[in-house]
């Protein structure tokens, strides 16, 4: 596990669409979430794994860190 948490950011004009996108994905992986905060531009999503950052970067942002 991670000392600090590992957030990214992802970018989005249609926050229920994505949220529900990411859910599916997260549950599908296996993944829980430390937490999550919205914000102006999207959603900033916590993990305490920097595998499963990295898995979720490649997945909805699309590229490595």
């Amino acid at each position: 596990m991670a000392a600090n948490p590992l957030i990214v950011h992802i970018q989005t004009a249609t926050l229920g669409e994505t949220m529900n996108e990411v859910r599916v994905w997260l549950d599908g992986a296996k993944i829980q979430l430390s937490g999550f905060k919205l914000k102006p531009t999207g959603i900033e999503i916590v993990f305490s794994s920097e595998s499963d950052a990295e898995r979720f970067r490649e997945r909805f942002v699309g590229q490595p860190a």
